[in-house]
Order: C-alpha cells, then sequence, then structure tokens
C-alpha cells in the first residue's frame, strides 16, 4: 500500500494521475456487458456505460438501479425519522446528481418541483435529453448555483462531499445555505470510520486528531478525489450555520456505504 501510494503521488505531482484516471474509466466502462431484465422495462432510459462508470465506478444495470432506489429510500427514512415528509416538498434539489441516478427514482413526486445539478456538462447533457420529469443544471466546480435565495426545502448531495477539497466543501455549503429555504434540510453522505481500512497509517492518526483528510485533492470533483470526515470535523466546519438533526454511520445500515448526515436551516 505504501509503495502503491507513493506512486500515485508521484503522477499526481506531475499532472497524470487524473488523466490516467479517466483513461481507466473508459477502458472499464468499454468491457462492461451487464443487462438486467428491469431494464427493458423502466419509464426513462439508462445512462451509457461510460457515464456510469464516472458517477458510481461499475457500469452494472442492476446495480446502477439498485443502489440508486436503496438511497432514495435511505432519504425518505432518514428525513421520515424526523417527521418530515417527502411528498411536502416544494422543491428538490439533487446537488451533484450525476446521471440521475437517485432522482430518478422521485419522479412520481409531481407535486414538488425536482432539480439536479452537476458540474460535468456530459451528464447534464445526458439528463436533460433523457430524464424529463426533472429540470438539469451544469454548474461549475466552485460556486455559485443559478438557483434563487431560499429556492429549495431539501436539497440532498449522495456521494458529493467525499470527493470535494477543504476549501470547495466550505465554498459549497455556505453556497447550499443560500439556495434553502428557512427551516429547509440537507443531507449529504461522508467517509466515516467505516472506510478507514482506505487511509495509511499516518492518515488514520490524524483522522483520530479529527482532521480531515482529502487524497488527491487534484481530482477534486471526480472519483479520484476521496475525502474522509471526522463527525467532530463536520460539526466544526460544516454545520456552524445549521442545526444538526442526525448523523447516522455506515455501520448502522449494511447496505449504505457512507454516514449520512441531515442538518436543518434555522
Amino acid at each position: 500500500m505504501i509503495v502503491k501510494h507513493k506512486v500515485k503521488k508521484f503522477l499526481d505531482d506531475f499532472g497524470l494521475l487524473l488523466p490516467l484516471f479517466r483513461i481507466r474509466e473508459y477502458i472499464k466502462s468499454c468491457r462492461s456487458v451487464d443487462r438486467c431484465n428491469e431494464a427493458k422495462s423502466l419509464a426513462f432510459p439508462l445512462p451509457p456505460h461510460y457515464l456510469r462508470m464516472l458517477v458510481s465506478g461499475n457500469t452494472s444495470d442492476k446495480l446502477f438501479l439498485s443502489e440508486g432506489r436503496v438511497r432514495s429510500k435511505h432519504i425518505e427514512a432518514l428525513l421520515g425519522k424526523h417527521g418530515i415528509n417527502l411528498v411536502d416538498q416544494k422543491s428538490i434539489l439533487d446537488f451533484g446528481c450525476g446521471c440521475a441516478r437517485v432522482l430518478r427514482h422521485f419522479d412520481g413526486l409531481t407535486a414538488c418541483e425536482l432539480h439536479g445539478c452537476d458540474y460535468n456538462k456530459k451528464l447534464i447533457d445526458w439528463c436533460t435529453r433523457e430524464q424529463p420529469f426533472a429540470e438539469f443544471i451544469q454548474n461549475s466546480l466552485k460556486p455559485p448555483l443559478p438557483y434563487k435565495d431560499n429556492q429549495h426545502t431539501l436539497v440532498y448531495a449522495i456521494s458529493v462531499f467525499t470527493h470535494l477539497s477543504e476549501d470547495l466543501q466550505h465554498a459549497w455549503i455556505d453556497e447550499v445555505y443560500r439556495i434553502l429555504a428557512p427551516g429547509g434540510h440537507l443531507i449529504f453522505t461522508v467517509h466515516g470510520t467505516s472506510t478507514l481500512h482506505n487511509l495509511t497509517v499516518e492518515e488514520k492518526e490524524r483522522f483520530g486528531r479529527h482532521e480531515l483528510i482529502v487524497k488527491h485533492p487534484s481530482g477534486a470533483g471526480s472519483n479520484l478525489c476521496s475525502v474522509f470526515h471526522p463527525r467532530p470535523w463536520v460539526e466544526q466546519h460544516l454545520a456552524q450555520r445549521f442545526t444538526i438533526l442526525d448523523h447516522i454511520s455506515a455501520e448502522e445500515h449494511q447496505d449504505m456505504p457512507q454516514d449520512m448526515v441531515l442538518f436543518k436551516k434555522t
């Protein structure tokens, strides 16, 4: 692991790691032939394999559908745990929507506005063409978003803050606060203690000191950049303007690989 870490650092220092990572994603997507019967009867088509690889790191039809469904159910359950009804939302934003892996499972919420945003143009172009139940926009890697102040009653970001450098996390949490309605809610996921096996000994020590661990920040916005959040860091740095309603560790639910955090704008 130490040798692998040194090789990656060397490639990253010369700006080669992200291009090589993208090539690897493309090659893996070309090899996939996975299909499932459910895909044949869907109301909206599945994205091409390469777009799925960009979002979730795999191209399986079955996994794409099941992972999106599981995440949507966990969002609904977390809100319900605190007496918040998903169908009562006026405007929902999937921040970092990818190719609508989660948002597609909310297409039945016809009484509220559905929005998705992502900084990858290929993902947004495909969603705009193929997923007509929501409105999609492309954003930059840095704020702002083209939404009005207090526009959305619910914003969720699944596996987004897990791929943002520290400065981007601060910038985006402020931007989400701006577009979230008073009393609105933010749900986001983070890599917590269940993912410590991905860290080096030195990184584990820093995590234990409640430091944010950012691997390959040059790849921010992609799966190359991996970020690990100690719970006290989340409370101190991301919750300053919010009320924390919940923080559920991944160990508490076997089918959700990341911690889930629920904030309320007060």
